[in-house]
């Protein structure tokens, strides 16, 4: 976690100017970790044998959960005195990137939004007044995109990651920043998914289908770019 979201995180209740909580950052953690259970899925000693499964859902919808399988991992290794293994620290790794990839979506949901329909119909705009801005790094946008529209895209990212078997570790099959640079992520049927929903994003949020088309979005984008 580089510096500068670390000095946002509330790491002590009523700490002034913290605007993060630890508990939203655990919770992020658990999308390289869901990439690695579904790899080691199969195996019957692996760090998550004894874990409870994780759901893409549960990332946005229960941070108590998320905390809960974080420290069941974390005192697998202290239970047997190990270190952490190299598959945990490759997932940790991975982490680092993922709040600069929460801002990236953000920023650029309006504009993928208003290919198939009209943000503005279920997102507030930002004005003189009140300044929207991006959940961890302040960007000014246009309109202040709710955390329920961006989880399914961003715990999606899964599927840019593989597990390399040889070195133990898990790596990103496709660079994220890349992937977003060369590629425009169509999202509209995610946007049925928010207009079925009346654009309550809660409901988008816990909607296990949102995170189904949007990974089945990832899978085919990525299927193209190597085809190419």
């Amino acid at each position: 976690m580089n510096s500068e979201i670390n000095d946002k995180i509330q790491w002590k209740e009523n700490e002034a100017n913290k605007s993060l909580k630890p508990d939203a950052i655990i919770a992020l953690s658990l999308i390289p970790l869901y990439a690695l259970q579904e790899a080691l899925k199969e195996e019957k000693d692996s760090l998550f044998s004894s874990v409870k499964k994780i759901s893409p859902p549960m990332i946005y919808n229960s941070k108590a959960k998320c905390i809960i399988i974080f420290n069941a991992i974390v005192k697998s290794f202290l239970d047997n005195k190990e270190e952490m293994s190299d598959e945990f620290k490759s997932a940790m790794e991975m982490m680092g990137i993922i709040p600069i990839l929460f801002d990236t979506i953000q920023e650029d949901f309006p504009e993928l939004f208003n290919k198939v329909g009209r943000l503005g119909n279920y997102c507030k705009r930002s004005d003189n007044r009140i300044k929207c801005k991006t959940k961890f790094y302040g960007k000014e946008m246009q309109y202040q995109v709710p955390d329920g529209f961006i989880f399914p895209i961003l715990v999606s990212l899964h599927k840019l990651m593989k597990y390399e078997k040889d070195e133990k570790k898990l790596v990103w099959q496709v660079s994220p920043e890349v992937f977003f640079e060369k590629n425009i992520i169509d999202i509209e049927k995610l946007c049925d998914v928010i207009r079925n929903h009346g654009g309550h994003p809660d409901k988008v949020g816990k909607d296990t289908n949102a995170y189904n088309v949007m990974e089945l979005i990832f899978m085919e984008t990525i299927s193209r770019s190597q085809a190419m």
